[in-house]
């Protein structure tokens, strides 16, 4: 296969360079393959603090199980119906008096275009409070269930955001092209690249390091091998 190029070439008085991908066969090496990137562009728009409770508001006593079984939680919190304004991830919280239940579950909604996805969480026995954070941007979430093998009842579990958002486009690598908080470029904030394992973000996703107030805005520009949606 020829090499090709792609963008208008234009003289001016240098010498344009055609911009190459495809095979270019090397007869000393072989071939080898040039591939276009690009940049994609994302601006999230002052997005709000985390909600701890934005699904499932406190459940603890008869609204848990008092004996092994899987239920699902009741969804009442102020993200129940519409979700969060940019897709995130989401974090289940639990806590107990004197030691904590073991327990687990399955969080099921959809991303950014409407894709069904889900995400598991657990916590751990002992302990007064623990937090199962997912790796997954939820735009909504339609169900979270809670499983255990004992008596939960003296629990209390709560659902709703973490500060990790979801991106638009398949990150190709770990790392921001550029990032800016609001006017200010800056160089704190986390990528993730895509994934497609299970319970990982098959987009990638982005963390802040200043934790979202409402007031806040963050753009950011980041890598993509192409214009794909989903890994």
């Amino acid at each position: 296969m020829p090499s090709k190029f792609t963008g208008r070439i234009t003289g001016g008085g240098v010498t344009p360079v055609p911009i190459l991908y495809g095979p270019i066969k090397d007869h000393a090496k072989g071939s080898v393959m040039f591939a276009p990137a690009h940049i994609a562009h994302q601006v999230l728009v002052g997005p709000t603090a985390n909600d701890p409770d934005g699904y499932v508001l406190a459940q603890t006593g008869g609204a848990l199980p008092s004996a092994a079984s899987t239920v699902d939680l009741p969804r009442a919190g102020v993200l129940a119906v519409s979700g969060p304004a940019h897709p995130r991830n989401v974090v289940v919280t639990v806590t107990h008096a004197a030691a904590i239940v073991a327990c687990s579950g399955t969080i099921y909604g959809t991303d950014v275009y409407g894709a069904a996805i889900t995400a598991t969480w657990a916590v751990t026995a002992t302990g007064t409070s623990k937090t199962s954070t997912s790796a997954v941007a939820f735009a909504s979430v339609s169900r979270v269930t809670l499983t255990c093998e004992a008596d939960v009842q003296a629990n209390t579990v709560t659902v709703g955001t973490g500060k990790v958002f979801g991106l638009e486009f398949v990150n190709a690598c770990p790392s921001a092209v550029k990032e800016m908080q609001d006017a200010t470029v800056v160089t704190n904030g986390v990528f993730v690249a895509a994934s497609a394992v299970a319970n990982a973000d098959s987009r990638g996703t982005y963390t802040p390091n200043a934790d979202p107030d409402s007031l806040i805005s963050f753009g950011l520009w980041y890598l993509v091998n192409n214009l794909r949606t989903s890994a």
